[in-house]
């Protein structure tokens, strides 16, 4: 079956009126307010260096952020410009280089058993994305996560807050990841009703690749069909026919796609299936593993210099 080139507009609901944090501060106590207020050219940067890696409570790095909170208000947005430091993209690379020669057996782990990505998926949001956590007067309550972005350009990310069980005048939000993975430009609290909004979703009118050959089919269903890049010469350009601007509203245009990409990487190696299980089911070991890796960098250039 194939679907209408264009959806009937749908209502939605959704507003945005931002507040920056009145105080902000990272998990060591240094004030960077300075650094998040707006979207600039300074952005805050989680330093992994200078961590012992022996001491747990020192592989975590983020930020603590207060926002005052008006009287009645249960829900709020919390609105994160940031992006992933290239060091994190490295090590995604670097952590399947550790199944060796078994990659191949790994990704077929991957793509047939529900439960070994459901594991894979926990351990990934535990290590490497950026949780959000807001206080309820005791703890520290578990408010969701930012899935990584890459570190290529910043992004806008949008978290729901469900604040009905948070108590008192002032919000305090904890952002928190492996030390050395976020970059992060911009936070802000909204707290603004949701307003109706309309969206329209179109499918390309053409979609043709570097050869100029026509992936339209292909790019227009989610059947299981990819259209496959196989090198980094590779691409494809989609054009859309916009609907006409309607008077007195604004447009913001997202992309809505599906797909998967595989990490290119040595798989001679023998597998180090100890390391892995460990990586995958002991809080805090990835990042234990990540700062060694970085001191022994570190160590050997240093050595190279000298």
């Amino acid at each position: 079956t194939t679907r209408p080139a264009r959806c009937p507009p749908r209502p939605r609901r959704c507003s945005f009126r931002q507040r920056a944090p009145s105080t902000a501060t990272n998990l060591r106590g240094d004030q960077v307010q300075a650094l998040i207020t707006s979207k600039d050219d300074r952005v805050w940067v989680s330093n992994p260096l200078g961590r012992d890696p022996e001491d747990k409570s020192q592989v975590r790095d983020g930020l603590l952020l207060e926002f005052p909170r008006p009287a009645g208000v249960n829900a709020a947005k919390l609105c994160c410009n940031l992006q992933n430091t290239l060091w994190a993209s490295y090590l995604q690379g670097q952590l399947l280089t550790l199944h060796g020669r078994e990659l191949p057996d790994w990704y077929a782990l991957m793509n047939s058993s529900p439960a070994a990505r459901a594991a894979l998926f926990q351990a990934m949001v535990r290590e490497g994305m950026l949780r959000a956590y807001v206080w309820n007067g005791q703890v520290w309550q578990d408010a969701g996560f930012f899935w990584e972005v890459g570190p290529s350009v910043p992004k806008d990310q949008v978290l729901w807050l469900d604040l009905n069980n948070i108590p008192g005048e002032t919000l305090q939000v904890k952002l928190e990841s492996t030390a050395g993975f976020w970059m992060i430009n911009s936070v802000a609290i909204d707290y603004s009703p949701e307003a109706e909004l309309s969206v329209t979703e179109l499918l390309p009118q053409q979609a043709r690749d570097h050869l100029g050959q026509d992936q339209r089919e292909i790019l227009t269903n989610n059947d299981g069909r990819y259209y496959v890049m196989p090198t980094t010469q590779d691409w494809a350009e989609l054009v859309f026919a916009a609907p006409p601007l309607r008077k007195g509203h604004q447009r913001s245009v997202i992309l809505k796609s599906s797909g998967y990409y595989e990490i290119h990487v040595s798989d001679e190696d023998e597998p180090q299936r100890e390391l892995v299980s460990r990586l995958m089911a002991e809080p805090g070991a990835y990042g234990q593993y990540t700062l060694h890796l970085l001191q022994n960098y570190l160590g050997k250039c240093l050595a190279n210099i000298e």
